[in-house]
């Protein structure tokens, strides 16, 4: 759709310029498509992925739950492989988090650098030697029971622990090797 609004004057509109537009297109160029930031996932997606991982449900029932139909086979390979990508169990996130335990140990500071800024123009400092950008480096020590928290939920994941319950309720003689009344 194209919107015609006349000559425009120079004069009136001097910072204004006007170029031609090509209507036409090439084999080469390819039509602009409005997408997602690489990485990001749509909600529906993200619920998927977390009845996977925390509820063990299959890929295409997880799926189905979510969007109410059924996903094709290749969806449902999509879906699973992005299950396991965003698992906390994967072995990339254990050696996160075993990093995380030697971090807390030795007690080392996250660092964040931030730009310094002049506050009296409002811009960035320049270093006057080099005229390169100035920077302040802050080192943010987290607690360390935050950090512990994350290392355990990690190796929660990783390795859960199994429970049983066992009914010890019942009469002494069901559970002996001999009799009783035997020994009498």
């Amino acid at each position: 759709m194209t919107f015609d609004f006349g000559p425009i004057d120079q004069q009136e509109c001097p910072s204004v310029t006007v170029e031609p537009v090509s209507t036409q297109t090439t084999q080469q160029s390819v039509p602009f498509v409005l997408r997602k930031p690489k990485g990001s996932l749509s909600r529906t997606t993200k619920t998927a992925i977390n009845y996977i991982n925390q509820y063990n449900l299959p890929a295409r029932d997880a799926y189905q739950l979510v969007n109410g139909r059924q996903p094709s086979n290749q969806t449902a390979a999509d879906l699973a492989q992005k299950a396991r990508d965003f698992s906390l169990a994967q072995p990339a996130m254990r050696k996160m988090a075993h990093q995380v335990a030697f971090d807390i140990l030795k007690g080392k500071p996250m660092i964040q650098p931030r730009p310094m800024i002049d506050k009296r123009t409002g811009l960035q400092h320049l270093d006057p030697e080099t005229n390169e950008p100035m920077e302040i480096i802050d080192k943010v020590y987290p607690t360390h029971t935050n950090q512990v928290a994350v290392v355990n939920i990690v190796a929660d994941r990783a390795e859960p622990v199994v429970r049983q319950n066992v009914n010890l309720n019942g009469n002494l003689k069901d559970f002996l090797p001999f009799r009783i009344d035997e020994l009498g």
